[in-house]
């Protein structure tokens, strides 16, 4: 019985080896300082992981310097090519949707070069944010805003959230300005439709008549997005609309947003350009 059960000892060994050779999950290795691999692990200690990618061949990194590593699974792949996660996936333009922006993650924005503005997520259902146009540079008075803001998802493809912009013109007095609003959001991260209501005041004095706003998203491809942003606003007398329709280009981490912005019912119609840094906490 011996013989048998040492055959039988080496068949499973032989077995476990083949499983280990033939593991084929694929990851996406991200580096602290941006550079990104594709490919198979075949090695992982405390110190150092090796990996075989289908670009360079077999690499080794060190584990300190990996930001972020993630699963390809098979839906990622779409026609052939790896779609991953939006790294923009929790506002349009310029207003957020439902989704949540995780503890410690957040985004640097920038638009028309002046607006700026922080985000960071402080749990994983509340945000916060600060911006202004320094107007300082220029010997004028500087807008300044906050934007808090809570998330929470209800379901797989349906979230609600609530916010606000608090604003101020510093070195001015009496020039508070904002808007409280509510936000819907149905659909993923990569095709999403909001409806957004809301209601400015200047002063301290509130609008008597909600903003309404209707948003989407759409995903055009690996790095691709179609972005729609609309408003329908009462100014106390008539109502008019701001529409906004562009695009959204993934370059590595970063984001740019381009389109065109037409106010009210002018026809005047403006560009739009604006640039995303996202940021977070090391992940492994």
């Amino acid at each position: 019985m011996r013989p048998i059960l040492l055959v039988f000892t080496l068949v499973l060994l032989t077995f476990q080896a083949f499983g280990q050779e033939m593991d084929t999950t694929k990851y996406r290795i991200e580096t602290s300082d941006g550079n990104i691999f594709i490919g198979t692990i075949t090695i992982s200690t405390d110190t150092h992981l090796q990996m075989m990618t289908d670009r360079y061949g077999e690499i080794t990194l060190r584990q300190e310097d990996i930001r972020k590593k993630e699963v390809i699974h098979d839906s990622m792949i779409v026609q052939g090519k790896v779609w991953f996660e939006n790294p923009q996936a929790t506002r349009y333009f310029w207003a957020p949707n439902s989704f949540t922006i995780q503890r410690g993650e957040g985004y640097y924005q920038n638009v028309w070069v002046f607006v700026n503005q922080f985000v960071i997520g402080f749990t994983d259902n509340v945000s916060f944010g600060a911006g202004l146009v320094p107007m300082f540079l220029f010997g004028e008075s500087t807008p300044v805003w906050f934007t808090p803001r809570v998330s929470f998802p209800l379901a797989k493809n349906f979230s609600l959230g609530s916010g606000a912009l608090i604003g101020t013109v510093a070195g001015e007095t009496d020039t508070s300005f904002g808007i409280v609003f509510f936000t819907s959001t149905i659909g993923d991260k990569n095709q999403n439709l909001s409806f957004n209501l809301g209601w400015g005041y200047s002063d301290g004095d509130f609008a008597e008549t909600p903003t309404f706003g209707l948003n989407v998203l759409l995903r055009l491809g690996p790095k691709g997005y179609f972005i729609t942003e609309n408003y329908l606003i009462n100014d106390g007398i008539d109502n008019y609309f701001l529409l906004m329709a562009g695009g959204r280009s993934i370059v590595k981490r970063m984001s740019v947003e381009y389109g065109l912005l037409h106010p009210g019912e002018s026809g005047v119609v403006l560009p739009w350009l604006g640039l995303t840094v996202p940021f977070s906490r090391k992940k492994n």
